[in-house]
């Protein structure tokens, strides 16, 4: 029999011992061997009387040094399922915190995206494009795109145009086709570059010169609306999110909802 090491110290002996006096914690022991791994003393093996008919029923020197190489080997048998308790319980600690680390992580992008969100707000321009157009300059919304000199409608028209055709850019002729078909060529060509000039004084209030404006650039004839101007747009956030969840929606899993 096998006692752990949480026996009153004066109950445990130090080394292996016969006994001639009842065991408090067992009364039929006969011998009593402490299990040591090193100094520390991890349980107590008991051993009862021997089931022979020797006229003594305590253990001789032989049985006592096989009996203390058995102890060895429990011994470790003991520390080594400790150690092993206490692996698993270190495992699904380290488990947690590894949950807990990924929450934190996704909560800290959460904020970062919130933080970027806001001061995109103040900095930059913001287009909602689904529904009917709305365009932020520096936190302020655009209410009046032509200026003096130039219609509204058209200055928002053409901002639309170059909006939708980011990474392509617009001619003067197909700007000219979408916005002014039913004026002749050289009235078409007129109001094109007055309401560009109007358009680019409008998302730049300094600005002098066409040729210095870094938001409406003109490269290899053709008009481009310069990106990094874009600080955040309603239609790459639906495009990101549905991508996001495309993997769910595949999968099944619609409890998921992806972070926008």
């Amino acid at each position: 029999m096998i006692f752990p090491p949480t026996s009153p110290p004066t109950v445990l002996p130090s080394e292996p011992q016969n006994l001639l006096l009842p065991w408090e914690p067992w009364t039929q022991a006969r011998l009593v061997i402490p299990l040591r791994r090193g100094d520390e003393r991890v349980g107590v093996l008991a051993l009862g009387p021997r089931n022979s008919d020797a006229a003594t029923q305590q253990f001789n020197d032989t049985e006592q040094a096989l009996l203390t190489h058995l102890s060895t080997y429990l011994a470790l048998t003991i520390d080594h399922a400790r150690s092993r308790d206490d692996h698993q319980a270190a495992m699904v600690k380290l488990t947690e915190q590894s949950q807990m680390l990924r929450l934190q992580q996704e909560q800290l992008a959460q904020q970062t995206t919130s933080a970027a969100r806001r001061a995109a707000a103040t900095d930059g321009i913001r287009v909602y494009a689904l529904g009917p157009l709305r365009v932020e300059h520096d936190g302020e919304v655009i209410t009046r795109w032509g200026g003096d000199k130039a219609g509204t409608y058209q200055a928002e028209a053409l901002f639309a145009f170059l909006f939708d055709r980011r990474g392509r850019g617009i001619t003067k002729d197909e700007a000219a086709e979408v916005i002014w078909p039913d004026l002749e060529i050289s009235r078409a060509d007129s109001a094109f570059h007055r309401t560009l000039a109007a358009l680019r004084r409008t998302l730049e209030p300094g600005l002098k010169r066409g040729n210095q404006s870094r938001m409406i650039l003109y490269h290899h004839d053709r008009y481009w609306l310069e990106p990094a101007c874009i600080a955040w747009c309603d239609t790459e956030e639906f495009v990101a999110a549905a991508e996001r969840g495309s993997p769910c929606f595949i999968s099944r899993n619609h409890t998921k909802r992806p972070c926008c």
